[in-house]
């Protein structure tokens, strides 16, 4: 007879206890019966009053986990993931409840955005499972790796785990990478894991990945950076940024220098001066038409290190790598924390131009990964100072106020009115310089914001400015180098930066000079590939498989002098990060103290 393998739990959680001899599936009692059918048709509250009128019963040892299974749904019902994973059985009586437990922990984890737990609570899940069932979650568990935003460092973390997790997360590490050689050595690491029957996937026709000229060794790098033009002092700022890298690295390349002048033109003509004087690798150029000009020669002799991305629409080039400072990982970021929070519901003010349009479409995907949604988003004119009825459409204000004046009218006298924003949003997310930023905020919290927790793109804080009462509590996520006061972190780089007239307003070109050099290395060494990332001054950076470097932000909240700095989104081994700021809110708003 075969036994079916026990599983076994994420770290740091109580092992589930399978009874002896495990059993077929257990007939519910007809209470069990009548909750579960209430549940099924979505009547919760018939639910949880039968539930709970059976916890306040004796009840059989064989039917407790099946009590415990209805009890999560519901909190997975009312979108509350920790709940779910406290109330999950811990005795697994059978296959049925053991599949049931392991798929409810699964969406749990994900939710608050262990991806890691995640995935092997999806792995354990096949165990149980036999034919079309295990095929079914299979395919879920290839689905989740492959939306699940992953970095290097949940490699590390999934060594902890027993079972295939980690041949999991290194192979959903490699279907971000363009190394050539990252598939061979997973295939090698991991052969006998069960997603070697999902290569072929990632090696499909016209796929374009893993394909990509090995990286040379030695020889002369260009670097192509706008040294005249409207530009001049943009590439001042990243030219200083990556000299002094180069310079605290040791001489580990000749380097030169070409000037682009700012224009797609210029970009192709350094870049047919670079490859005519022996370049081997080429950082560059900076602005994003540019970069677009580059990629249309088609495949590229030498690794190239581009200072910007390409469109999401266009192809994805061999040897073409892109970094850039993108608005778009700042909504990320803010997605990222506001989700390890609890809070899963958002509404966005955002100026109305391209760049907003990119902030909300990352911010959009990002929440919408992580099981959350943007209710409702609203844009703004640049340069305008009232933004009050953009705020009053997303808070849902001008409802309250129409059906104050309907019931005037029916009473044909004025009742006492307290006006009531919508209640199914979590919190607020919006874009704006500093000035924008301290209307913007004091605006939401007039029209009834004000126990709402904030986010903000990194464009809202500049080094050394007092936040005042107007910012006083919002959120926003940067690059690390940005807090290197807060922390106070005082290294060589930064000192040099200090004296340098270029990273005065530049600072965060300045160190994206810094890590493009650093890019530009691992490239040379042919380390752009599996778990391998950089920690550096404007994040976390690692490439995906479209060669765009992606970046893991830090996040800090405003306070009236400064600014505290937030344990990271998602930490390796924590299941939720927490701001006593929110828990602040908590006990002043008295809404939200079941959902945490």
């Amino acid at each position: 007879m075969q036994t079916v393998p026990e599983p076994q739990p994420p770290p740091g959680t109580a092992a589930p206890v399978p009874l002896r001899g495990t059993a077929p599936t257990v007939r519910r009692s007809p209470e069990l019966a009548a909750a579960e059918a209430a549940l099924n048709i979505g009547d919760l509250e018939q639910a949880k009053a039968r539930i709970n009128a059976i916890f306040d019963q004796s009840i059989a040892p064989e039917q407790l986990p099946y009590l415990q299974l209805l009890n999560a749904r519901v909190a997975a019902a009312e979108g509350r993931p920790n709940a779910v994973l406290e109330r999950l059985p811990i005795t697994m009586i059978n296959a049925e409840v053991a599949a049931a437990t392991e798929a409810l922990r699964a969406d749990a984890l994900r939710e608050i955005g262990d991806f890691v737990g995640a995935i092997y609570a999806w792995a354990e899940r096949d165990r149980w499972l036999q034919g079309e069932a295990r095929a079914a979650n299979q395919e879920q568990l290839w689905a989740e790796l492959m939306r699940a935003p992953l970095t290097p460092s949940d490699l590390e973390r999934a060594r902890a785990f027993k079972g295939d997790v980690e041949g999991w997360i290194a192979l959903g590490l490699v279907a971000r990478q363009p190394a050539a050689d990252a598939l061979d050595r997973w295939r090698a690491a991991y052969p006998n894991h069960p997603g070697q029957a999902r290569i072929a996937s990632l090696v499909s026709p016209g796929a374009g990945r893993f394909s990509q000229v090995p990286l040379p060794r030695g020889g002369r790098w260009a670097v192509l950076l706008p040294m005249s033009g409207p530009l001049a002092s943009v590439g001042e700022a990243i030219r200083d940024g990556w000299i002094s890298a180069y310079l605290k690295a040791g001489a580990v390349a000749p380097i030169q220098f070409f000037d682009t002048g700012g224009t797609p033109e210029g970009a192709l003509r350094a870049l047919d001066e670079a490859m005519a004087g022996g370049a081997v690798l080429v950082v560059g150029p900076l602005r994003r038409e540019s970069v677009m000009a580059v990629a249309q020669r088609g495949p590229l002799p030498v690794p190239v290190v581009a200072l910007n991305q390409l469109p999401a629409e266009m192809d994805w080039v061999p040897n073409l790598y892109q970094f850039a400072l993108a608005p778009e990982d700042e909504a990320r970021a803010a997605a990222d924390h506001a989700v390890s929070q609890g809070l899963r519901t958002a509404v966005s003010l955002l100026p109305d131009n391209d760049w907003g349009a990119r902030v909300e479409q990352a911010f959009r995907e990002r929440i919408e990964a992580l099981g959350g949604r943007l209710l409702s988003s609203r844009r703004y004119a640049p340069r305008t100072d009232d933004f009050s009825a953009s705020i009053k459409a997303l808070m849902q204000i001008g409802e309250s106020e129409a059906r104050h004046r309907q019931v005037s009218a029916m009473l044909g006298e004025r009742p006492v009115f307290q006006t009531r924003r919508r209640a199914d949003v979590d919190f607020v997310f919006f874009a704006g310089r500093p000035t924008d930023g301290r209307l913007i905020w004091s605006q939401f919290r007039f029209h009834r914001a004000q126990d709402l927790p904030a986010y903000a793109t990194a464009m809202i804080y500049e080094p050394g400015m007092r936040p005042g009462i107007d910012l006083a509590g919002s959120r926003f996520c940067d690059m690390p180098w940005m807090f290197d006061d807060a922390r106070g972190t005082d290294d060589a780089l930064a000192a040099v930066a200090r004296e340098l007239p270029s990273s005065g307003s530049q600072s965060r070109l300045f160190a994206m000079g810094v890590d493009a050099f650093a890019l530009a290395a691992n490239v040379a060494r042919g380390q752009a590939g599996l778990g391998n990332s950089v920690l550096g001054r404007t994040g976390e950076l690692w490439f995906d498989v479209n060669g765009a470097v992606q970046r893991r932000l830090d996040c800090a909240r405003f306070t009236t002098t400064g600014i505290d700095l937030l344990p990271r989104a998602a930490d390796p081994g924590r299941v939720k990060v927490e701001d006593p700021y929110l828990e602040t809110l908590r006990v002043e708003d008295g809404v939200r103290g079941s959902a945490w």
